[in-house]
């Protein structure tokens, strides 16, 4: 249960408790009071009852007019009084206008001394609700802030256990993830503050996995720099100390050493290349596919003739194919991929380029004739620092730094395509991507 719905379902729980306790103290209190009331009354005119009767007896030869004279006195003034004969219906009264919702009568029977009988009746017009409002208001007030007072102290206690608290952990933790691993709640909790804390416990796993490669990368990248800089530095020490070496000699040493500085610019620019796409920022504009790729091709054509290799391409694309994309990173990405089949494949090996337009994507592929990689590491190889079934020390001319095929993947995918490695038609390794069309 979410956090949004616990606090709306305290509310509803805290409006209608409250709303119960207050109509509960109006009704109980209510009748309370009219009881008393009542009971006062009864006893008050039970009092006048016994005043009338008692005057009756010490005056027994009053008339009915000489009653109402008596009755007009202060002490009565309270009631409206009536006395009825029951012989003839004729009505003796005495009145007053006391409006009010209820009427509250008491009668005695009276016998004269001529025999006749009548009954007198007096009472009034009681205003119970309003005599009640003046009294209970103020009692009702006070209960109503005592409620308030509570349920103010329960929500902060509630809301300090529901979010506060917990929110004060989650702080806590935040502070401190450098220096321990993160430890979730065990209880069972499903609102916003566990998801929290669970994407936070992602977040400190992928960090802690992040920060693990990267010290990987590091310690690879400096032990990769490390072989052919020691060679620089055994070849040049031969150069500086050896006094008797032949032109030939020499030219051996200069030219191992400018292979190995190569080979460390090499490792740097691509250790360059993958902080790059750590940034993901791509500078996208709509390019021509057909003359961007033609132009690849025939750079490539001439470059592995030289050293060689035999290049074949085979591209199907309409005149007018355009895709959004950063064509100096999508060169990279090819360039890589070629470079690791010229590296890998051997002397004399093949490279095959294709391209093929299909509905809304172009599917790119580029396979050699050299031995390819195991079936199981096919998935792997796009892995960082992944190299395929060998050592790390495969000899001077298959040092590589395991980050070109990781690039390819980085920048491919940020361009919303898909790369996959598979076992070539002609032998050797397959890499295929795709890049989605740009629509206009």
């Amino acid at each position: 249960m979410n956090i949004k719905l616990k606090v709306t379902l305290f509310l509803l729980l805290a409006f209608f408790v409250n709303a119960a306790l207050v109509f509960s103290f109006y009704q109980f209190y209510t009748l309370e009071e009219i009881g008393e009331r009542l009971t006062a009354l009864s006893d008050r005119y039970h009092e006048t009852g016994e005043t009338i009767r008692t005057y009756l007896g010490e005056n027994p030869d009053t008339s009915p007019d000489e009653l109402i004279t008596y009755l007009e006195g202060d002490a009565f003034t309270f009631y409206d009084i009536e006395i009825i004969s029951d012989s003839d219906g004729t009505l003796y009264e005495r009145r007053r206008d006391i409006p009010g919702d209820q009427r509250v009568m008491s009668q005695i029977l009276w016998e004269d001394q001529s025999g006749d009988h009548y009954t007198i009746s007096f009472g009034r017009d009681i205003n119970f609700q309003r005599a009640y409002v003046k009294v209970a208001v103020s009692k009702l007030v006070i209960f109503e802030i005592f409620l308030m007072f509570i349920t103010v102290v329960t929500a902060f206690f509630y809301i300090n256990h529901v979010v506060s608290k917990p929110l004060n952990v989650l702080r806590h933790q935040f502070k401190t993830f450098h220096s321990k691993s993160h430890d979730e709640w065990t209880d069972d909790r499903g609102d916003e503050i566990k998801l929290l804390d669970s994407a936070f416990g992602e977040l400190t796993e992928e960090l802690k996995h992040s920060k693990e490669a990267q010290n990987e990368l590091i310690a690879s990248i400096s032990h990769d720099i490390k072989n052919p800089l020691t060679s620089i530095m055994g070849y040049t020490e031969r150069l500086i100390e050896t006094e008797h070496l032949t032109e030939t000699r020499k030219d051996k040493y200069h030219r191992t050493i400018l292979a190995k500085a190569n080979d460390i610019k090499r490792m740097l620019d691509e250790f360059n290349m993958y902080i790059e796409g750590e940034s993901g920022v791509l500078v996208r504009e709509p390019i021509e596919l057909k003359p961007f790729i033609e132009n690849i091709c025939e750079e490539y054509s001439e470059e592995l003739s030289g050293i060689n290799r035999q290049f074949f391409r085979n591209c199907t694309l309409a005149e007018d194919t355009v895709i959004n994309m950063d064509s100096t990173k999508i060169r990279r990405v090819i360039s890589n991929i070629i470079g690791n089949s010229v590296k890998y494949a051997g002397e004399g090996a093949s490279v095959y380029f294709s391209c093929i337009q299909k509905k809304d994507v172009v599917e790119f592929s580029i396979e050699d004739t050299g031995e390819g990689v195991p079936d199981s590491d096919l998935e792997r190889i796009f892995d960082l620092m992944f190299r395929c079934g060998t050592d790390r020390n495969q000899g001077e001319d298959q040092s590589g730094s395991g980050l070109g095929l990781t690039i390819c993947k980085r920048i491919v995918e940020q361009h919303s395509g898909e790369i996959i490695a598979y076992k070539g038609q002609y032998g050797g390794l397959g890499i295929r991507f795709t890049l989605p069309i740009y629509m206009v």
